[in-house]
C-alpha cells in the first residue's frame, strides 16, 4: 500500500473533478511529498500517470501527468509531454513562464524532465527545439541537452553552433 499522501494524490488524479487540482496530484506523485519519503516509480503511480498522460480531458493534466512519468525515468512520458511542449511552444514569450497559471509549474522543468528520461525521441526533440524552435522554447531545450547528454557528439555540434549566436541567453 502506498503512504497516505501518495494515495491521496492517486484518487486524485483519477477522480477530481478540477482538472487543476489532478494536474497538481500528477506533480506529487512525481516529485514527491516533503512529509513522506518517494515510494519510486509505483506500478500503481507509473499506471496512473501513464493513463492519465494519454487520456485526461485537460491538456495541462495531461502534460504533468507525462513530466511525472519522465521524472520518474519512463520513456513512455516522453511523447505526450513532447507534444505538450510543442502545442505550447508558440504562445511562450519567456523561460520563466508557468505551464498554465491555474498549476504554478515553470516550463522549463518539462524541459528538464525530458532529460531525465533519456532515449533517443528526447534527444531528438530537444536537439530540434534547441536548433530551430522559438527562442524561449530553444533557451528551455538547450540545459538538458547539456546534461543529459554529456556522451553524444551530435549534443556538443548543436551547442557549439549555438554559441556563434548573438543572443546572449
Amino acid at each position: 500500500a502506498l503512504a497516505p499522501p501518495y494515495a491521496r494524490a492517486l484518487r486524485d488524479l483519477r477522480m477530481n473533478a478540477e482538472a487543476a487540482e489532478r494536474a497538481w496530484a500528477a506533480v506529487g506523485l512525481a516529485q514527491g511529498f516533503a512529509s513522506t519519503p518517494h515510494p519510486g516509480p509505483h506500478p500503481k503511480i507509473v499506471d496512473a500517470l501513464t493513463e492519465s498522460a494519454r487520456l485526461d480531458p485537460d491538456p495541462t493534466a495531461r502534460a504533468l501527468a507525462a513530466y511525472g512519468l519522465c521524472l520518474l525515468g519512463k520513456p513512455e512520458g516522453v511523447a505526450p509531454l513532447s507534444e505538450a511542449l510543442r502545442a505550447r511552444a508558440a504562445t511562450v514569450t519567456g523561460s520563466e513562464e508557468y505551464v498554465d497559471e491555474r498549476v504554478r509549474v515553470p516550463l522549463v522543468y518539462l524541459y528538464r524532465a525530458l532529460g531525465l528520461a533519456g532515449g533517443r525521441e528526447a534527444r531528438d526533440f530537444l536537439v530540434s527545439t534547441a536548433s530551430e524552435g522559438l527562442r524561449a522554447a530553444r533557451v528551455d531545450a538547450i540545459s538538458p541537452l547539456g546534461g543529459a547528454f554529456v556522451d553524444d557528439r551530435g549534443i556538443d555540434a548543436v551547442l557549439e553552433r549555438v554559441l556563434t549566436e548573438r543572443d546572449p541567453a
